[in-house]
């Protein structure tokens, strides 16, 4: 084992992380008995990749039972380095992986620098914050205190 790297994730729920297998299972039709059907199942470990949304829980917090985070990602630590290899190469076209919203570091420093730096861009998983709404959104939504009623 070469070691564990430190998991930063910007989705809110976080996610479970497993590795799959190809299998070939009979699916046999009328017209061929012997056919088979390749499908992908789970196998081995499966680890929780914490999200940041646990930590928006006051009750929480006050507990002691907040996450590690950094700019805005969750951190994970100690998680192995040869299963996160296998996974992202399993699940490279998957969009938070593509896109920074997820990623990993052998050094802890360098996985909350990373995430720090904010060069990935916001998630779309934000808070929404009502003084400030997204440039779409603009002057088309109105308060309760100004719709007159």
């Amino acid at each position: 084992m070469p070691g564990t790297v430190t998991v930063a994730c910007a989705l809110p729920h976080g996610f479970r992380m497993q590795l799959q297998e190809k299998v070939a299972i009979p699916s046999p039709t009328r017209e061929d008995p012997t056919r088979k059907e390749e499908i992908s199942r789970y196998v081995g470990q499966v680890i929780t990749i914490d999200g940041p949304a646990r930590n928006r829980d006051q009750r929480r917090l006050e507990a002691g039972d907040a996450i590690p985070t950094a700019g805005g990602y969750a951190l994970t630590f100690g998680v192995d380095k040869d299963l996160w290899d296998k996974w992202r190469v399993q699940m490279k076209d998957w969009e938070p992986l593509v896109k920074g919203q997820v990623f990993a570091h052998e050094r802890e420093d360098s996985a909350k620098g990373e995430a720090k730096s904010g060069k990935h861009g916001p998630s779309g998983f934000e808070p929404y914050n009502p003084s400030q709404p997204p440039a779409e959104f603009a002057g088309k939504i109105k308060t309760a205190d100004k719709q007159g009623g």
